[in-house]
C-alpha cells in the first residue's frame, strides 16, 4: 500500500472511531453521567476525586462496577456490529468494513479486535507502535482480521 493511500485509510479509521465514540458517548455512557455527578464533591479536580474515593470505598466500587459494565458495553458495541454487519455506524459512514482472514468468522475474533478498551493503557503501548510499522493493529493480527476500505460512489 503507498504512503498516500496508507494516510487516507488511517485518516477513515481514526474518523470512523471518533464517530462510534461519539455515539457511545451519547446512547451508552450519558445516562451514566448523572450516577457519577451525584457522587463526587463539585467543582473537584481529580486528585481530589482520587482521595474522595479512596476514603468512600462504597461509592469507588460503585464507580468501579459502572466502569466494568459500561467498558463491556462498549466492547459489545463494537463487537457486535462487526461480527453481524462487518462495521460499526462510523465505519459505514467512512465505507469501512472488517474482514475475518477466516472463511467462517466467530464472534470471539471480533471480541478480541475491542478488547483494548478495557485494557486500553497496555494495549495502546503496544497496539499503536505496531500498526505505524506494520500498517495493521497488533490486535487485528491476533484476531485474524482486518480493515478495508470499502467502493463508495466516488470511486
Amino acid at each position: 500500500m503507498n504512503k498516500r493511500k496508507y494516510e487516507y485509510l488511517f485518516l477513515r479509521r481514526l474518523f470512523a472511531f471518533i464517530i462510534d465514540i461519539f455515539i457511545v458517548k451519547i446512547v451508552i455512557l450519558f445516562p451514566f453521567n448523572r450516577f457519577l455527578l451525584n457522587n463526587i464533591p463539585a467543582d473537584s479536580d481529580f486528585i481530589s476525586v482520587k482521595l474522595y474515593l479512596l476514603e468512600n470505598e462504597e461509592i469507588f466500587r460503585l464507580f468501579f462496577i459502572t466502569w466494568v459494565f459500561t467498558t463491556l458495553i462498549t466492547m459489545l458495541y463494537f463487537s457486535l456490529f462487526e461480527y453481524l454487519i462487518k462495521k460499526t455506524p462510523g465505519k459505514t459512514l467512512l465505507n469501512l468494513e472488517v474482514e475475518s482472514e477466516k472463511e467462517d468468522s466467530e464472534f470471539w475474533q471480533y471480541l478480541i479486535r475491542s478488547i483494548w478498551l478495557f485494557f486500553y493503557v497496555p494495549f495502546w503501548a503496544v497496539d499503536f507502535p505496531y500498526y505505524l510499522i506494520k500498517r495493521r493493529r497488533f490486535l487485528e493480527k491476533l484476531s485474524n482480521t482486518y480493515l478495508k476500505k470499502t467502493p463508495d460512489i466516488y470511486d
